[in-house]
């Protein structure tokens, strides 16, 4: 039988004393010191020594030097295709020239982009799982749906497969050959410097 203790009654609670870590921003972490530094702190030291935001693991120019790595041991595409992606300026292009034209009008040599081949996003098909929540347990589509529509379907994502339709572009894992790049700046060496 459960026991009866009013909220009047000593019973009910006692005032207790209590040590433990507290953040900066007043929370209370028992024994667990860790969490309460990175609870209170803004901002902890990199490997390299800078003083970094918490969100980070590691400061700017370290990110810098680790994405700069990254691309520098990426192997060579060749040729690209349509679209490429300044890795070092976060920004797409609709081809090498127009990479050309921004590194002309932003006075940096086309290698300091550090220019990626760019995959396509292909439309996809309709996966059935699409109506498995709303299906009845261990029940597939072409359990439940009419011949006609699962035949429409099937169709459907025979057209998509066919179609390849683009619908976006991604950093892909080449970069962009260092011949073609030379070679795209020494026709913008040639040109000389722009004059708007």
């Amino acid at each position: 039988m459960a026991r009866n203790i009013h909220y009047h009654s000593d019973k009910a609670a006692s005032l207790q004393t209590v040590t433990g870590w507290v953040s900066s921003d007043g929370r209370f972490y028992g024994a667990d010191e860790h969490l309460a530094r990175w609870a209170g702190c803004t901002h902890k030291t990199c490997a390299c020594g800078k003083i970094t935001s918490k969100h980070y693991t590691i400061c700017d120019a370290c990110r810098e030097e680790k994405r700069a790595e990254r691309y520098r041991s990426m192997p060579e595409g060749d040729p690209c295709g349509d679209m490429v992606y300044s890795d070092a300026c976060q920004r797409y292009f609709n081809d090498m020239s127009d990479a050309a034209d921004y590194a002309a009008e932003a006075g940096v040599p086309i290698s300091g982009l550090d220019l990626v081949c760019c995959e396509p996003a292909h439309m996809r098909g309709i996966d059935w799982d699409y109506w498995a929540d709303g299906l009845p347990e261990d029940q597939m589509l072409s359990d439940c749906a009419p011949k006609a529509i699962i035949d429409k379907l099937e169709e459907l994502n025979a057209m998509i497969r066919a179609s390849k339709i683009v619908l976006s572009w991604w950093p892909g894992k080449e970069r962009v050959a260092k011949a073609i790049v030379d070679g795209l700046q020494r026709e913008l060496d040639r040109k000389g410097p722009r004059h708007e």
